[in-house]
Protein backbone atom coordinates (compact mmCIF):
# COMPACT_ATOMS: atom_id res chain seq x y z
CA UNK A 1 0.00 0.00 0.00
CA UNK A 2 1.28 3.38 -1.15
CA UNK A 3 0.06 6.82 0.94
CA UNK A 4 0.04 9.71 -1.47
CA UNK A 5 0.30 13.18 -0.67
CA UNK A 6 -1.74 15.74 -3.02
CA UNK A 7 1.10 18.05 -5.11
CA UNK A 8 1.83 21.61 -5.51
CA UNK A 9 -1.22 23.43 -8.01
CA UNK A 10 0.30 26.85 -8.95
CA UNK A 11 -1.35 28.98 -11.04
CA UNK A 12 -0.76 30.22 -14.03
CA UNK A 13 -1.40 34.46 -13.45
CA UNK A 14 -3.15 35.14 -16.78
CA UNK A 15 -4.66 38.10 -14.83
CA UNK A 16 -6.81 39.22 -17.98
CA UNK A 17 -9.76 40.01 -16.16
CA UNK A 18 -13.50 39.11 -17.61
CA UNK A 19 -11.86 37.63 -20.81
CA UNK A 20 -14.08 35.15 -22.44
CA UNK A 21 -13.79 33.13 -25.44
CA UNK A 22 -15.66 35.25 -27.92
CA UNK A 23 -14.51 37.58 -30.80
CA UNK A 24 -15.88 40.62 -29.81
CA UNK A 25 -13.20 41.05 -26.80
CA UNK A 26 -11.33 42.47 -28.95
CA UNK A 27 -10.53 45.05 -26.35
CA UNK A 28 -8.24 42.19 -24.08
CA UNK A 29 -6.96 40.30 -26.69
CA UNK A 30 -3.39 40.88 -28.08
CA UNK A 31 -2.47 43.90 -30.94
CA UNK A 32 -0.76 43.27 -33.73
CA UNK A 33 1.50 46.87 -34.53
CA UNK A 34 2.40 45.56 -38.39
CA UNK A 35 1.35 42.73 -40.14
CA UNK A 36 2.01 42.53 -44.19
CA UNK A 37 -0.25 40.36 -46.17
CA UNK A 38 0.66 37.16 -47.19
CA UNK A 39 0.75 35.57 -50.69
CA UNK A 40 1.94 31.66 -50.40
CA UNK A 41 3.05 29.68 -53.57
CA UNK A 42 3.19 25.74 -52.91
CA UNK A 43 4.49 22.59 -54.62
CA UNK A 44 4.76 19.27 -53.43
CA UNK A 45 8.26 17.35 -54.18
CA UNK A 46 8.79 14.13 -55.14
CA UNK A 47 9.41 12.54 -51.57
CA UNK A 48 5.81 14.39 -50.43
CA UNK A 49 7.19 17.06 -48.58
CA UNK A 50 5.14 20.44 -48.52
CA UNK A 51 7.45 23.10 -49.84
CA UNK A 52 5.77 26.45 -49.11
CA UNK A 53 7.22 30.42 -50.25
CA UNK A 54 6.71 33.63 -49.81
CA UNK A 55 8.31 37.14 -49.55
CA UNK A 56 8.08 38.85 -46.18
CA UNK A 57 9.45 41.61 -44.40
CA UNK A 58 12.33 42.02 -46.69
CA UNK A 59 13.53 38.40 -47.12
CA UNK A 60 12.43 35.18 -48.65
CA UNK A 61 11.43 32.48 -47.37
CA UNK A 62 11.24 28.53 -48.14
CA UNK A 63 9.86 26.08 -46.17
CA UNK A 64 10.29 22.69 -46.19
CA UNK A 65 6.82 20.97 -44.59
CA UNK A 66 5.46 17.15 -43.37
CA UNK A 67 2.60 16.34 -41.67
CA UNK A 68 3.13 16.43 -37.86
CA UNK A 69 1.59 12.75 -37.07
CA UNK A 70 2.19 13.34 -33.58
CA UNK A 71 -0.12 15.77 -33.25
CA UNK A 72 -2.79 14.74 -36.18
CA UNK A 73 -2.63 11.10 -35.75
CA UNK A 74 -6.18 10.85 -33.65
CA UNK A 75 -7.61 13.89 -35.98
CA UNK A 76 -11.30 12.65 -36.47
CA UNK A 77 -12.08 15.14 -39.59
CA UNK A 78 -9.73 16.15 -42.15
CA UNK A 79 -10.67 19.90 -42.23
CA UNK A 80 -7.31 20.42 -40.86
CA UNK A 81 -3.72 19.80 -41.90
CA UNK A 82 -1.23 20.12 -39.27
CA UNK A 83 2.33 20.70 -40.15
CA UNK A 84 6.10 20.81 -38.71
CA UNK A 85 9.14 21.74 -40.43
CA UNK A 86 12.17 24.08 -41.31
CA UNK A 87 13.31 26.92 -43.33
CA UNK A 88 15.15 25.31 -45.99
CA UNK A 89 19.25 25.82 -45.51
CA UNK A 90 18.60 27.66 -42.45
CA UNK A 91 20.67 26.19 -38.85
CA UNK A 92 18.19 26.25 -36.01
CA UNK A 93 14.76 26.81 -37.98
CA UNK A 94 11.48 25.34 -37.21
CA UNK A 95 7.82 25.78 -37.91
CA UNK A 96 4.47 24.85 -37.18
CA UNK A 97 1.68 25.77 -39.01
CA UNK A 98 -1.80 24.53 -39.02
CA UNK A 99 -4.05 24.56 -42.43
CA UNK A 100 -7.75 24.85 -42.97
CA UNK A 101 -8.57 25.50 -46.51
CA UNK A 102 -7.08 28.77 -47.49
CA UNK A 103 -6.33 29.91 -43.69
CA UNK A 104 -3.08 29.56 -42.44
CA UNK A 105 -2.04 30.02 -38.97
CA UNK A 106 0.96 29.01 -36.89
CA UNK A 107 4.99 29.93 -36.18
CA UNK A 108 7.89 30.27 -38.11
CA UNK A 109 11.45 30.49 -36.53
CA UNK A 110 14.16 31.49 -38.68
CA UNK A 111 16.66 30.98 -35.98
CA UNK A 112 17.35 34.78 -35.12
CA UNK A 113 13.01 36.17 -35.16
CA UNK A 114 9.99 34.66 -34.61
CA UNK A 115 7.14 34.67 -37.08
CA UNK A 116 3.13 34.46 -36.21
CA UNK A 117 0.78 33.52 -39.32
CA UNK A 118 -2.72 34.33 -38.42
CA UNK A 119 -5.89 34.05 -40.71
CA UNK A 120 -6.90 38.02 -41.49
CA UNK A 121 -10.54 36.68 -40.58
CA UNK A 122 -9.65 36.29 -37.00
CA UNK A 123 -6.76 38.92 -36.60
CA UNK A 124 -8.78 41.71 -38.35
CA UNK A 125 -10.12 43.57 -35.33
CA UNK A 126 -6.67 43.44 -33.75
CA UNK A 127 -4.63 45.16 -36.55
CA UNK A 128 -3.40 48.31 -36.04
CA UNK A 129 -2.10 50.01 -39.28
CA UNK A 130 -4.05 50.07 -42.49
CA UNK A 131 -4.16 47.22 -44.69
CA UNK A 132 -2.07 47.38 -48.17
CA UNK A 133 -3.94 44.28 -49.27
CA UNK A 134 -6.60 43.20 -47.53
CA UNK A 135 -7.81 40.60 -50.14
CA UNK A 136 -5.69 38.29 -48.88
CA UNK A 137 -6.83 35.09 -46.30
CA UNK A 138 -3.70 35.43 -44.46
CA UNK A 139 -1.55 37.79 -42.49
CA UNK A 140 2.53 37.63 -41.21
CA UNK A 141 3.63 39.59 -38.67
CA UNK A 142 6.81 39.76 -36.03
CA UNK A 143 6.35 38.66 -33.03
CA UNK A 144 7.99 41.44 -31.67
CA UNK A 145 5.07 43.12 -33.06
CA UNK A 146 2.39 41.33 -30.81
CA UNK A 147 1.83 42.89 -28.12
CA UNK A 148 -0.30 41.60 -24.80
CA UNK A 149 -2.83 42.60 -23.27
CA UNK A 150 -1.34 45.53 -20.31
CA UNK A 151 -4.20 44.36 -17.67
CA UNK A 152 -2.01 40.92 -18.04
CA UNK A 153 1.34 42.08 -16.60
CA UNK A 154 0.11 43.70 -13.25
CA UNK A 155 2.64 43.32 -10.52
CA UNK A 156 2.29 42.49 -6.90
CA UNK A 157 5.79 44.68 -6.00
CA UNK A 158 5.09 47.27 -8.76
CA UNK A 159 1.40 47.93 -9.61
CA UNK A 160 2.07 49.90 -12.83
CA UNK A 161 0.82 48.24 -15.57
CA UNK A 162 2.99 47.67 -18.54
CA UNK A 163 2.48 46.33 -21.89
CA UNK A 164 5.12 43.45 -23.15
CA UNK A 165 6.09 42.73 -27.04
CA UNK A 166 5.44 39.29 -27.97
CA UNK A 167 9.13 38.18 -28.36
CA UNK A 168 10.74 41.02 -26.28
CA UNK A 169 12.73 38.76 -23.93
CA UNK A 170 14.08 36.34 -26.56
CA UNK A 171 17.62 38.88 -26.58
CA UNK A 172 17.69 37.96 -23.12
CA UNK A 173 19.05 34.45 -24.00
CA UNK A 174 22.10 35.85 -25.83
CA UNK A 175 22.89 37.56 -22.41
CA UNK A 176 22.61 34.25 -20.66
CA UNK A 177 24.64 31.35 -19.82
CA UNK A 178 24.60 28.58 -22.61
CA UNK A 179 21.28 26.40 -22.82
CA UNK A 180 21.51 22.81 -21.75
CA UNK A 181 19.79 21.48 -24.82
CA UNK A 182 20.53 22.57 -28.59
CA UNK A 183 17.81 22.70 -30.86
CA UNK A 184 19.02 20.25 -33.22
CA UNK A 185 16.00 17.95 -32.80
CA UNK A 186 14.01 16.92 -30.20
CA UNK A 187 15.01 13.08 -28.71
CA UNK A 188 12.58 12.98 -26.28
CA UNK A 189 9.06 12.50 -25.83
CA UNK A 190 5.72 13.50 -23.67
CA UNK A 191 2.48 12.24 -24.49
CA UNK A 192 -0.17 14.23 -23.54
CA UNK A 193 -4.11 13.14 -23.06
CA UNK A 194 -6.47 16.10 -23.81
CA UNK A 195 -9.65 16.95 -22.85
CA UNK A 196 -11.87 20.15 -24.25
CA UNK A 197 -15.35 20.74 -21.92
CA UNK A 198 -18.48 21.67 -23.22
CA UNK A 199 -18.35 24.95 -23.18
CA UNK A 200 -15.21 24.80 -25.32
CA UNK A 201 -17.20 22.76 -27.98
CA UNK A 202 -20.19 25.17 -27.95
CA UNK A 203 -17.52 28.22 -28.31
CA UNK A 204 -16.09 26.69 -31.82
CA UNK A 205 -18.60 24.23 -33.01
CA UNK A 206 -17.54 21.81 -35.87
CA UNK A 207 -14.04 23.62 -35.62
CA UNK A 208 -13.15 22.54 -31.81
CA UNK A 209 -10.98 19.42 -33.11
CA UNK A 210 -8.78 21.76 -35.66
CA UNK A 211 -8.62 24.68 -32.93
CA UNK A 212 -7.00 22.06 -30.49
CA UNK A 213 -5.19 20.43 -32.51
CA UNK A 214 -3.71 24.12 -34.13
CA UNK A 215 -2.86 25.36 -30.77
CA UNK A 216 -1.58 22.21 -29.73
CA UNK A 217 0.80 22.23 -32.55
CA UNK A 218 2.45 25.50 -31.77
CA UNK A 219 3.00 24.14 -28.66
CA UNK A 220 5.03 20.98 -29.43
CA UNK A 221 7.18 23.41 -31.86
CA UNK A 222 7.93 25.50 -27.96
CA UNK A 223 8.44 22.28 -26.53
CA UNK A 224 10.28 19.99 -29.44
CA UNK A 225 12.87 23.12 -30.09
CA UNK A 226 14.09 24.53 -26.56
CA UNK A 227 13.22 21.50 -24.30
CA UNK A 228 14.34 18.82 -26.81
CA UNK A 229 10.71 16.94 -25.92
CA UNK A 230 8.39 16.31 -28.78
CA UNK A 231 5.06 16.83 -27.54
CA UNK A 232 2.48 13.57 -28.89
CA UNK A 233 -1.44 14.01 -28.37
CA UNK A 234 -2.09 10.21 -26.71
CA UNK A 235 -6.08 10.94 -26.78
CA UNK A 236 -8.42 13.72 -27.63
CA UNK A 237 -11.52 13.54 -26.06
CA UNK A 238 -14.40 16.44 -26.58
CA UNK A 239 -17.46 16.52 -24.93
CA UNK A 240 -20.46 18.41 -26.82
CA UNK A 241 -23.17 17.72 -24.43
CA UNK A 242 -23.48 19.12 -21.18
CA UNK A 243 -23.18 16.46 -18.71
CA UNK A 244 -19.66 16.31 -18.73
CA UNK A 245 -17.42 15.66 -16.00
CA UNK A 246 -16.37 19.16 -15.41
CA UNK A 247 -18.75 21.90 -13.43
CA UNK A 248 -16.66 24.24 -11.58
CA UNK A 249 -15.67 27.80 -12.57
CA UNK A 250 -13.11 28.14 -9.69
CA UNK A 251 -9.92 26.80 -11.43
CA UNK A 252 -8.84 25.25 -8.14
CA UNK A 253 -11.99 22.99 -8.14
CA UNK A 254 -12.04 22.17 -11.71
CA UNK A 255 -8.13 21.04 -11.50
CA UNK A 256 -9.57 18.27 -8.95
CA UNK A 257 -11.88 17.35 -11.60
CA UNK A 258 -9.63 17.14 -14.14
CA UNK A 259 -7.34 14.93 -11.64
CA UNK A 260 -10.74 12.72 -10.69
CA UNK A 261 -11.21 12.46 -14.57
CA UNK A 262 -7.37 11.30 -15.39
CA UNK A 263 -7.79 8.81 -12.71
CA UNK A 264 -10.77 7.23 -13.94
CA UNK A 265 -9.74 6.91 -17.35
CA UNK A 266 -6.02 6.58 -16.96
CA UNK A 267 -4.62 6.88 -21.16
CA UNK A 268 -1.74 8.39 -20.94
CA UNK A 269 1.39 8.20 -19.35
CA UNK A 270 2.06 11.91 -19.27
CA UNK A 271 -0.25 14.72 -17.74
CA UNK A 272 -3.78 14.93 -18.49
CA UNK A 273 -4.91 18.65 -20.05
CA UNK A 274 -8.11 20.16 -19.86
CA UNK A 275 -9.18 22.79 -22.40
CA UNK A 276 -11.51 24.63 -21.36
CA UNK A 277 -14.41 27.46 -22.79
CA UNK A 278 -15.71 28.33 -19.26
CA UNK A 279 -14.94 32.07 -18.14
CA UNK A 280 -13.05 31.12 -14.61
CA UNK A 281 -13.64 32.96 -11.63
CA UNK A 282 -11.14 35.61 -10.71
CA UNK A 283 -8.41 36.28 -12.38
CA UNK A 284 -6.86 32.49 -12.94
CA UNK A 285 -6.57 31.73 -16.36
CA UNK A 286 -4.39 28.60 -15.63
CA UNK A 287 -3.47 25.98 -13.36
CA UNK A 288 -1.37 22.99 -13.05
CA UNK A 289 -0.32 20.29 -10.60
CA UNK A 290 4.06 21.15 -9.96
CA UNK A 291 6.37 18.38 -11.05
CA UNK A 292 3.54 15.78 -11.26
CA UNK A 293 3.58 15.05 -14.55
CA UNK A 294 4.41 11.42 -14.80
CA UNK A 295 1.92 11.50 -11.75
CA UNK A 296 -1.06 8.65 -11.90
CA UNK A 297 -3.56 10.70 -9.91
CA UNK A 298 -1.74 14.02 -10.29
CA UNK A 299 -0.53 14.44 -13.58
CA UNK A 300 -3.29 17.19 -14.27
CA UNK A 301 -3.41 20.98 -15.56
CA UNK A 302 -5.75 23.02 -17.40
CA UNK A 303 -6.19 26.52 -19.46
CA UNK A 304 -8.97 28.42 -19.95
CA UNK A 305 -8.69 28.93 -23.83
CA UNK A 306 -9.81 32.28 -25.59
CA UNK A 307 -10.44 33.46 -29.16
CA UNK A 308 -7.24 34.63 -29.49
CA UNK A 309 -4.61 31.93 -30.36
CA UNK A 310 -1.70 33.33 -28.78
CA UNK A 311 -2.90 33.59 -25.52
CA UNK A 312 -4.40 30.61 -25.41
CA UNK A 313 -1.20 28.55 -26.91
CA UNK A 314 1.47 30.45 -24.79
CA UNK A 315 -1.19 29.57 -21.31
CA UNK A 316 -1.08 26.02 -22.21
CA UNK A 317 2.56 26.03 -22.78
CA UNK A 318 2.84 27.78 -19.63
CA UNK A 319 0.75 25.30 -18.09
CA UNK A 320 2.52 22.01 -19.63
CA UNK A 321 5.94 23.36 -18.11
CA UNK A 322 4.66 23.71 -14.52
CA UNK A 323 3.78 20.03 -15.18
CA UNK A 324 7.52 19.51 -15.78
CA UNK A 325 8.50 20.73 -12.46
CA UNK A 326 9.19 24.52 -13.84
CA UNK A 327 8.60 27.71 -11.51
CA UNK A 328 7.12 30.44 -12.02
CA UNK A 329 9.81 33.21 -13.07
CA UNK A 330 10.74 35.95 -11.04
CA UNK A 331 9.30 35.59 -7.67
CA UNK A 332 9.74 34.09 -4.62
CA UNK A 333 8.34 30.76 -3.49
CA UNK A 334 5.06 31.06 -1.13
CA UNK A 335 6.05 27.63 0.15
CA UNK A 336 6.73 26.67 3.42
CA UNK A 337 10.33 26.03 3.55
CA UNK A 338 10.95 25.77 0.05
CA UNK A 339 12.75 28.26 -2.21
CA UNK A 340 12.23 28.80 -5.84
CA UNK A 341 15.00 27.80 -8.37
CA UNK A 342 14.15 30.72 -10.61
CA UNK A 343 12.94 33.51 -7.93
CA UNK A 344 15.68 35.91 -9.51
CA UNK A 345 15.45 35.08 -12.75
CA UNK A 346 15.14 37.87 -14.95
CA UNK A 347 11.59 38.58 -15.81
CA UNK A 348 9.85 38.36 -19.48
CA UNK A 349 9.91 34.65 -20.28
CA UNK A 350 7.09 32.32 -20.80
CA UNK A 351 7.11 30.83 -17.16
CA UNK A 352 5.88 34.28 -15.39
CA UNK A 353 3.52 34.21 -13.33
CA UNK A 354 1.41 36.44 -16.13
CA UNK A 355 1.35 36.19 -19.85
CA UNK A 356 3.61 38.61 -21.31
CA UNK A 357 3.68 37.08 -25.28
CA UNK A 358 7.06 35.14 -25.34
CA UNK A 359 7.31 31.58 -25.98
CA UNK A 360 10.92 31.42 -24.48
CA UNK A 361 11.71 29.41 -21.40
CA UNK A 362 14.58 31.30 -19.33
CA UNK A 363 18.14 29.42 -18.80
CA UNK A 364 16.67 28.78 -15.47
CA UNK A 365 13.30 26.86 -16.57
CA UNK A 366 15.09 24.69 -19.17
CA UNK A 367 17.91 23.75 -16.37
CA UNK A 368 15.07 23.43 -13.77
CA UNK A 369 12.57 21.11 -16.51
CA UNK A 370 15.57 19.10 -17.62
CA UNK A 371 16.60 18.17 -14.36
CA UNK A 372 13.36 17.42 -13.41
CA UNK A 373 12.72 15.12 -16.63
CA UNK A 374 16.00 13.18 -16.26
CA UNK A 375 14.70 12.19 -12.65
CA UNK A 376 11.05 11.04 -14.23
CA UNK A 377 11.72 8.84 -17.11
CA UNK A 378 8.69 6.89 -17.05
CA UNK A 379 6.78 9.83 -19.05
CA UNK A 380 9.25 12.11 -20.41
CA UNK A 381 10.27 9.27 -22.40
CA UNK A 382 13.63 8.64 -25.06
CA UNK A 383 12.27 8.58 -28.67
CA UNK A 384 11.64 4.72 -28.91
CA UNK A 385 11.55 3.99 -25.85
CA UNK A 386 7.95 2.62 -24.05
CA UNK A 387 6.34 5.08 -21.18
CA UNK A 388 5.48 3.59 -17.81
CA UNK A 389 3.22 5.54 -15.30
CA UNK A 390 4.35 5.81 -12.10
CA UNK A 391 1.77 6.44 -8.90
CA UNK A 392 4.44 7.24 -6.61
CA UNK A 393 7.83 8.79 -7.52
CA UNK A 394 6.06 11.33 -10.12
CA UNK A 395 3.87 12.75 -7.53
CA UNK A 396 5.45 15.87 -6.69
CA UNK A 397 9.06 16.96 -7.96
CA UNK A 398 9.60 18.29 -4.56
CA UNK A 399 7.87 16.43 -2.11
CA UNK A 400 5.77 19.64 -1.05
CA UNK A 401 2.75 19.08 1.01
CA UNK A 402 -1.37 19.07 0.05
CA UNK A 403 -1.53 22.66 -0.07
CA UNK A 404 -3.11 24.46 -3.23
CA UNK A 405 -1.75 28.15 -3.97
CA UNK A 406 -3.27 30.37 -6.00
CA UNK A 407 -0.64 32.96 -6.53
CA UNK A 408 -3.09 35.71 -8.57
CA UNK A 409 -1.69 38.57 -10.22
CA UNK A 410 -3.67 41.39 -10.54
CA UNK A 411 -2.54 44.65 -8.76
CA UNK A 412 -2.19 42.59 -6.14
CA UNK A 413 -1.49 38.98 -4.48
CA UNK A 414 -3.99 36.99 -3.33
CA UNK A 415 -2.79 34.91 0.20
CA UNK A 416 -2.31 30.84 -0.53
CA UNK A 417 -5.63 29.14 0.66
CA UNK A 418 -5.04 26.11 2.12
CA UNK A 419 -7.22 22.96 0.72
CA UNK A 420 -8.70 20.15 2.51
CA UNK A 421 -6.26 17.53 2.21
CA UNK A 422 -7.61 14.10 -0.07
CA UNK A 423 -7.69 10.94 1.63
CA UNK A 424 -4.49 8.67 1.01
CA UNK A 425 -5.27 6.77 -2.15
CA UNK A 426 -3.66 3.15 -1.73
CA UNK A 427 -2.98 0.44 -4.82
CA UNK A 428 -3.69 -2.83 -3.62
CA UNK A 429 -1.55 -5.88 -4.86
CA UNK A 430 -2.97 -9.47 -4.86
CA UNK A 431 -0.79 -11.85 -2.88
CA UNK A 432 1.04 -13.69 -5.49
Amino acid sequence: MNDHIRPLAIAALLAISGLVTTPSHAGESSRILHHEPLHLSRSITDNGTLRVSFDAFGQHFDLELVENRRISRLRRHSSISLLRGELTGRAGSWVRLSRRGNRWSGLIFDGDTLFGIEPRATARQRLQHPDTDPTTANIVFRMSDLIMPAEGLSCALDPQVLEVTGDQAIGLLENEQPITLEAAGATRRLSVDVVADYEFSTTWGAGAEAEILSRLNMVDGIFSDQLGIDVTVQDLNIFDVTDDPFTKFDASALLDEVSNYRLARVVSYGPTHLMTGRDLTGTTRGIAYLGAACNLSYGAGLSQQVADPWISSLTTAHELGHNLGAWHDNEASSFPGQTNPCEFEQPGFLMEATINGNDQFSPCSINTIEAWAAGHPSCVVTTGAAPQNSDSGGGSAFGLPGILLLLALAGRRLKSQPQKRLQPRSTSTAAA
